[in-house]
């Protein structure tokens, strides 16, 4: 689970609207703050060892929250890992795998640093004795993250107002409540469905959230199938 949060202060937002009464979905923004390991890759073999052995957080920072970097450009690629081989050492088969892996399946960091190791090293072996390295000023820099929570002062008692309000709020709030979420809940729930199991709404809508195919997506496509699901309501198929 996410251990490494921050929970700050209301954000100007807060005039919009009375604190949320019982039962309605108050919507939390955040942002991470990243710091240099002081370690870095600049081949395959190197990332292998680095990612065996750097901290936890390091792994999680890499893993679910590249795109709350500011220098985060889109990719087709969901996490930094397969970014850079991809980018950096031009193996998209390899990229492939390591973005087709579900982060989210595994029960620690310990099994997805372990998954995460064994497919490298699988791909190492096919390749013996070659060793991709990354092209000239391409390394891999490991990171560490805090991620920093705000309250937007916005929030819903309906589905219907909750799709209205992911028009007003930051992007990283659907990453903070649909992806973080998974990880912060021992259920692996995001908080979306939990807040319809809670407040009873159909259970249709909940299935769809659930069965939302997620993980090649951007936060901005998310954001869309979510209003698109919730807008339509108890009307959906």
């Amino acid at each position: 689970m996410n251990t490494n949060k921050t929970e700050s202060g209301s954000s100007p937002g807060d005039a919009r609207k009375p604190p949320a009464p019982e039962g309605a979905f108050a919507l939390k923004e955040c942002s991470i703050l990243v710091m240099p390991t002081g370690r870095s890759a600049v081949n395959l073999r190197e990332l292998h060892q680095g990612i065996l052995e750097v901290d936890e957080e390091v792994i999680e920072h890499h893993l679910f929250r590249c795109h709350l970097k500011p220098s985060y450009e889109r990719s087709i690629f969901p996490n930094d890992f397969a970014i850079w081989c991809a980018r950096a050492l031009g193996d998209f088969a390899l990229a492939e795998k390591l973005a087709t892996f579900d982060p989210y399946v595994p029960d620690s960091i310990t099994d997805i640093r372990q998954v995460l190791a064994d497919t490298i090293d699988d791909h190492l072996c096919a390749r013996e004795p070659h060793v991709p390295w990354a092209k000239e000023g391409f390394s891999f820099f490991f990171e560490r993250s805090v991620i920093l929570i705000l309250d937007s002062g916005v929030w819903a008692r309906t589905p219907s107002e909750l799709a209205k309000l992911f028009y007003e709020v930051d992007v990283s709030s659907i990453y903070y409540h649909f992806f973080d979420a998974r990880r912060r809940h021992s259920d692996g729930r995001d908080d979306f469905s939990r807040w319809l199991d809670e407040t009873h709404e159909d259970g249709n809508l909940r299935r769809r959230i659930a069965g939302l195919d997620f993980h090649l997506l951007s936060l901005e496509e998310v954001r869309g199938e979510l209003i698109e699901i919730l807008s339509r309501g108890t009307a959906a198929p």
